[in-house]
């Protein structure tokens, strides 16, 4: 009988349990939505501050006659999609190196892809800042990419950052381009955003965090090698 009552009593608290765990899950669903929601919108201000960053950055280097161009590339001016994940990339013109490549019997004079600067949204509405290295028909870059910084909401990306991404992104061209003559601060930047890039590998390149940094880039169709 003792048995009985006890047996109905922890029923009871389980049902009132239950209940409360729903309730309480809802709560935590409908923040979680409406956070999820709220970082999503927070995009158009974060792309607001980004272009405009870039575009003075691209205007300076057409008033100094830089050698390669400046290309600026805003996915929600090129895409009628609404629901889609969107990127802002930053990106040098190809170059002529002047030389045939090394194929045989090629006739193909070798071209020098500029380094790229991406800032692209993952599906929560976070934000993530990927550098990927020049490449050239006669030098492969030791990195696939460089994660300059990892999953972020858009309010943490200040102008003050969005331009020390930049001023990474011009140093690492200048000491991985054929063309480049780096100065001694151009070297000690690659090196620590490198040096960074092999410790975020290690530490959180791993696991859940790497398949979703694959996945958002499959996503807006730029894949990189796993």
């Amino acid at each position: 009988m003792i048995k009985g009552i006890l047996w109905k009593f922890i029923e009871a608290h389980q049902k009132q349990s239950t209940k409360l765990s729903v309730l309480k899950g809802k709560e935590k669903f409908n923040r979680g939505f409406k956070e999820i929601t709220l970082r999503r919108k927070k995009w158009l201000e974060f792309s607001e501050l980004a272009l405009e960053e870039l575009r003075v950055l691209r205007q300076y280097a057409e008033d100094i006659d830089f050698p390669y161009k400046l290309y600026i590339v805003d996915s929600k001016s090129n895409s009628s999609a609404e629901n889609t994940l969107q990127t802002i990339q930053i990106f040098f013109g190809d170059s002529s190196l002047g030389i045939y490549t090394l194929e045989s019997d090629s006739k193909k004079i070798g071209l020098e892809q500029g380094c790229r600067l991406l800032f692209a949204q993952s599906i929560s509405g976070e934000i993530i800042c990927i550098l990927f290295p020049c490449q050239s028909d006669f030098k492969k870059s030791l990195h696939d990419y460089i994660l300059l910084s990892g999953f972020h909401k858009p309010s943490w990306y200040t102008k003050r950052r969005i331009s020390r991404f930049l001023f990474y992104l011009l140093a690492y061209f200048q000491v991985r381009s054929i063309f480049g003559w780096p100065s001694l601060m151009d070297r000690a930047v690659v090196v620590m955003i490198e040096i960074m890039h092999y410790l975020r590998s290690k530490m959180t390149l791993s696991g859940v965090f790497k398949e979703s940094i694959s996945k958002t880039l499959k996503m807006i169709g730029k894949r990189i090698t796993p």
